[in-house]
């Protein structure tokens, strides 16, 4: 991607459960040439979510890392298709390289 990023992508089925109820166990990441993390969409783990003074800890283990310091927010996953679709916008959104 014009030499300045990488997109890394991992992807498996697995038995689907609460965490993975899709049953797809998946990372796309995109990093700078440095090899430095820089937007990544996966399903690694569980995210805790602050909401006022409390924490909640969804179930589903689908979130997205974004922008400085990599902020956390769930990812509403739809559809293998949808994940791809969404990752490339944010691509182009964070990089201003069109596919």
């Amino acid at each position: 991607m014009d030499g300045r990023f990488i997109a890394r992508f991992a992807a498996h089925t697995v038995a689907p459960s609460a965490e993975v109820p899709h049953g797809i166990k998946y990372s796309l990441t995109l990093h700078r040439g440095t090899g430095q993390r820089v937007l990544g969409f996966d399903n690694a783990h569980p995210i805790s979510i602050r909401k006022g003074r409390f924490v909640a800890r969804p179930t589903e283990a689908d979130h997205w890392h974004y922008g400085p310091g990599e902020a956390v927010k769930k990812y509403p996953f739809q559809s293998p298709g949808k994940l791809l679709e969404d990752f490339w916008a944010e691509v182009e959104r964070f990089t201003g390289i069109e596919e």
